[in-house]
């Protein structure tokens, strides 16, 4: 999950025409390489929540960043 959320965060930023996109994915790529692996290599289960929380928030907040930018497009 660390390295798919890593690699997501760099080709958004390479895609990106946005500057001031850039400076925020800087920082979200910058806490996801500070964060523990929360799932066990052996099962796959959660073995540290609080982790596993702040790696769904920064998923959180990189649908946002790019809502902002690119147009908030939820369905009803």
């Amino acid at each position: 999950m660390i390295l798919q959320l890593n690699n997501t965060i760099i080709g958004i930023g390479k895609e990106t025409e946005f500057e001031k996109l850039k400076e925020p994915l800087r920082l979200m790529l910058k806490e996801v390489r500070k964060t523990q692996n929360p799932f066990s290599l052996s099962d796959g289960s959660i073995v540290n929540e609080k982790e596993h929380k702040k790696l769904l928030k920064i998923i959180i907040d990189i649908i946002d960043l790019l809502n902002d930018f690119y147009g908030n497009y939820k369905t009803l």
